[in-house]
């Protein structure tokens, strides 16, 4: 099918008949573009058949469903001037430079294609840079948030690190006393017997030295360690060492003694078990809290000193919980006899006066666990008020990191309040002098 297209600006007798061959998509756009400019009013299409035409293309016989163009025919249209016979009065003419330039045009769209493409690959690699900047930030913000982390512990482990110097209750009560009213005192409890009778541990300790430990001192007739309890590394967690105890068998058929015999409510039960195994942690425990509940304060200290004593010997040898930095998960019931008996001793060494050991004692039960199972952090800012620790108490509450602000706890807001008060005396006597 041929389409005519008049110029209307061109009067009737210099109609140049110009003949497309095109598709009917490509007639519609044509069509549309004129009406825009205005001349669709003034514009007449005639549509002719071939032997109208004076073409050598005339020949070709005339199919309706040629304006049925493929995707390349739109792409590749040919525009002819089949017979040019007068020009237009504004000048419009035919000349084969027309036909050249046109040819130009498309040829220059041929070959911007590559550069575009060209363009598309360079904004693609601009992309890729993007991401890649944008990963590595990622990393560093991380890193850096690791970084902070991993600093905010170390304060917090550099602030709960204890000083073995002052666990133990003897040095402190030497300090305070004197050395020879302890001595004196302590010589008085060996004559006198301690814990079911001193005749009964000697023949069990048969006068062998028994090993020095760092968080008791432990008595001449106290029995031998008998290699019941160790420990074990449980692996790094959370940028620390993190272990646990571990029971021998024959201890375990302790413990379900122990364990049948708790509905009797008879300590004379636990003190039999104790014979078979004097370093059971249960009975210990249990037989403290018996001395504790009718006055007998000096043998439940005995008992709590006797489970530490045992606790310690068990420990592994890269366990050193004196820098905060080793782990022991309460979680774990094996445990928790650790906790109680480290719990308890703290509260016996408040009731005695030694209130430093006691504040070493609870930096110890915050160190092995953040959770703070026990509540420590409702007894350390007393100790530390009794131990005249006014100054690390402030930096305690300022580097501890936990879930919530040490300011927001009523103990610590009034604790804070004493220490810096005391603070503020102190430097203004040392002005003074």
């Amino acid at each position: 099918a041929q389409v005519l297209f008049l110029y209307p600006s061109c009067s009737a007798s210099y109609y140049p008949p110009l003949l497309f061959k095109m598709s009917g998509r490509l007639v519609r756009r044509v069509l549309r573009s004129q009406e825009h400019e205005g001349f669709l009013a003034d514009s007449k299409v005639s549509v002719q058949d071939d032997t109208d035409v004076p073409d050598s293309t005339h020949d070709v016989a005339s199919n309706p469903f040629d304006l049925l163009g493929t995707q390349d025919e739109m792409s590749n249209v040919e525009i002819e001037d089949l017979s040019v016979e007068s020009s237009c009065q504004k000048g419009y003419s035919w000349s084969p430079s027309t036909s050249s330039t046109k040819l130009n045009k498309k040829k220059s769209k041929k070959k911007g294609k590559p550069k575009a493409v060209i363009m598309k690959v360079e904004a693609d690699n601009t992309d890729v840079d993007q991401l890649l900047e944008r990963l590595v930030l990622r990393q560093k913000g991380r890193a850096s948030t690791v970084e902070a982390s991993n600093h905010s512990r170390s304060k917090s482990a550099s602030v709960l690190a204890v000083d073995p110097k002052h666990l133990k209750a003897e040095v402190e009560l030497k300090r305070i006393f004197g050395s020879k009213v302890i001595n004196a005192v302590e010589r008085s409890n060996r004559i006198g017997g301690n814990f079911h009778g001193s005749g009964a541990m000697q023949r069990g300790n048969r006068g062998m030295p028994l090993r020095r430990t760092t968080l008791v001192t432990p008595m001449e007739y106290w029995p031998r360690w008998d290699g019941s309890i160790s420990m074990e590394c449980t692996g790094p967690k959370y940028g620390s060492q993190s272990f646990r105890y571990v029971f021998s068998p024959l201890y375990m058929e302790v413990q379900q003694k122990f364990e049948a015999s708790g509905a009797l409510y008879d300590p004379n039960t636990i003190a039999l078990l104790l014979a078979r195994q004097p370093y059971h942690l249960e009975s210990l425990l249990a037989l403290a809290e018996v001395y504790t509940q009718i006055g007998e304060h000096q043998q439940s200290v005995e008992c709590l000193e006797r489970c530490l004593y045992a606790l310690e010997c068990a420990w592994h040898p890269a366990f050193n919980p004196f820098q905060g930095i080793c782990k022991l998960p309460f979680s774990c019931e094996t445990n928790r006899p650790f906790f109680l008996a480290l719990f308890k001793h703290m509260q016996q060494l408040g009731r005695r006066g030694c209130h430093h050991s006691a504040l070493e004692i609870c930096k110890l039960l915050l160190s092995l666990d953040a959770d703070d199972p026990l509540g420590a952090l409702f007894c350390i800012d007393y100790y530390a008020l009794r131990a005249e620790q006014f100054e690390w108490l402030e930096r305690f509450a300022e580097t501890y990191s936990c879930d919530n602000s040490l300011a927001l706890f009523p103990n610590f807001s009034f604790s804070l309040a004493v220490a810096r008060f005391h603070l503020e005396q102190h430097s203004t006597a040392v002005q003074a002098v």
